[in-house]
């Protein structure tokens, strides 16, 4: 009995040798696995992560020789390359249906921010002057050896320009390491890791999730209908630039979701869209958040919002050429309980923040309600037509009802070719001029941009315009009175500062 009870425990250590050598294999090449497409992360428990995650240019995509970057950490000085990417931007339409260009730069990287990030820009081109905005990000920097330097402690998307060349600045964004992300072969998850991915159209189903990592260039666009719990995620690209471009050809919308509900889009960069950019059809229960966009082709809009209701986009970044954002009313639905704050406006054409025209269907009062901008920089509003003007717009066409809109903290920056307001009945993109417009609240403005055109605030003797209030708006470092709008508002119950009065 003793021998056999040796020899029994003698086999059990074997056994558990054995076993435990199986797990340090299959952890080892798990480990390699992810290696291979993850950049390594030095971190600790008590500190958090050592250094930041830098994303290389991959083989194939275009490495922007405009800038050398480098970062590092208040923990760890060791400074580390960050590559730039290229994206192009639009300077000037023919009017119809092309857009010249120039070409921009941007970066990422990740981190947790558990101690300040560092990051050096020096452009390849001589200067004498350099700024970075937004101004109200609060971002410290010191501008020494013709170089920027910045100091962060959270996440922050700026752009740091030189000699006030907005054609060719950088873009940096600086984002927090999702300790969480998923990798390949998850359940449940279209995953794309570091490189370049020619996929064309990616298709979500209910209780997916499409995951961008950064490093990732995809070459494609996303569409889903009827889906429940779906995500779009990562701090990688989706690029549009192998889509058809042309005015009259198949142009796709780089992210198209119809009749969706509880849809999360966190993170990811849109490059290049060929026409309107993330487009929310009939949506519900929609969370967007750190959503960057860079476009520079005719129509591309970066928000397109039509008859959805409960959504939030909160901390955008956006450059496009056309529309940051509009929101339209379609198939007898209403527009309802939409909310864009903490974000970042950059349009080189057209409108930055724009409510309707398109409010079809003749039988429906289509309702525009319970819409919020909030603490939103404007860093650019540039358009020759006077029609397409306009960092707060509105525009009245069809079976229109507007009713309880408000604008509150916008700071805007630069203003090329633009104008604040622009609140007007048409029947443009529509067949008729629509039915109302009541209830807006304009509040806590600041422009410290000389504008290139009056604000215009115009209903009609059939429907004035009832119960605009403006408060607290601020031009070129005076208090805005009614005097400003004398010669700009007709039809219009306009309240400034508590003061009420008919134009």
């Amino acid at each position: 009995m003793k021998e056999r009870s040796v020899k029994r425990r003698i086999l059990f250590v074997a056994l558990a040798l054995l076993l435990a050598l199986t797990c340090t294999a299959c952890s080892n090449n798990e480990e390699q696995s992810r290696q291979q497409s993850e950049p390594e992360i030095s971190q600790t428990e008590e500190t958090g992560m050592d250094k930041p995650v830098v994303y290389s240019v991959p083989n194939g995509e275009e490495k922007s020789i405009d800038y050398v970057v480098t970062a590092w950490t208040e923990k760890n000085g060791e400074k580390q390359s960050v590559d730039c990417f290229t994206a192009k931007v639009g300077t000037q339409s023919n009017g119809t249906s092309s857009v010249s260009y120039e070409t921009m730069s941007f970066c990422t990287l990740d981190y947790d921010f558990s101690s300040t990030l560092y990051i050096s820009v020096t452009p390849s081109q001589t200067h004498s002057s350099a700024k970075v905005l937004p101004a109200s990000a609060g971002a410290e920097y010191e501008y020494k050896d013709e170089a920027v330097t910045l100091s962060l402690n959270k996440p922050s998307n700026l752009s740091v320009e030189f000699d006030g060349d907005i054609n060719h600045n950088l873009f940096v964004f600086a984002g927090e390491y999702d300790e969480d992300k998923p990798k390949s072969g998850d359940r449940g998850v279209i995953y794309y890791g570091a490189g370049t991915h020619d996929v064309g159209e990616i298709k979500l189903n209910s209780n997916q999730t499409l995951y961008i990592d950064g490093g990732a260039v995809v070459y494609g666009y996303v569409k889903a209908e009827n889906a429940d719990n779906i995500s779009i995620m990562g701090s990688g690209i989706l690029d549009g630039s192998k889509v058809d471009h042309a005015y009259t050809g198949s142009r796709k919308r780089m992210v198209s979701l119809v009749k969706c509900t509880n849809v999360t889009i966190d993170g990811v960069t849109v490059r290049d869209a060929s026409t309107w950019g993330v487009v929310l059809d009939r949506c519900s229960d929609v969370t967007v958040t750190n959503h960057k966009q860079i476009s520079y082709n005719f129509n591309s809009d970066g928000f397109d919002i039509l008859s959805c209701t409960n959504v939030l986009i909160d901390g955008a970044f956006l450059r496009n050429y056309d529309d940051n954002i509009s929101l339209k009313a379609y198939n007898n639905t209403d527009c309802t309980g939409i909310t864009m704050r903490n974000s970042t406006l950059w349009a080189d054409c057209a409108h930055n923040m724009l409510i309707g025209p398109e409010a079809k269907e003749a039988e429906y009062e289509n309702k525009f309600s319970d819409i919020l901008f909030y603490n939103i920089d404007v860093l650019e509003s540039k358009e020759n037509s006077d029609f397409y003007r306009g960092v707060m717009a509105i525009t009245c066409t069809d079976n229109g009802v507007f009713d309880g809109i408000t604008w509150d903290t916008i700071r805007v920056e630069r203003m090329t070719k633009g104008r604040l307001i622009n609140f007007r009945y048409s029947n443009d993109y529509g067949t008729y001029f629509g039915k109302s417009v009541s209830n807006i609240t304009i509040k806590n403005i600041t422009c410290s941009a000389k504008t290139a055109s009056d604000d215009y605030i115009y209903g009609n003797s059939a429907s004035p315009m009832k119960n605009i209030v403006i408060e607290n708006f601020t031009y070129l470092g005076e208090k805005v009175t009614h005097d400003r709008f004398e010669k700009c508002a007709r039809f219009v119950t306009l309240t400034v500062d508590k003061v009420e009065k008919e134009y």
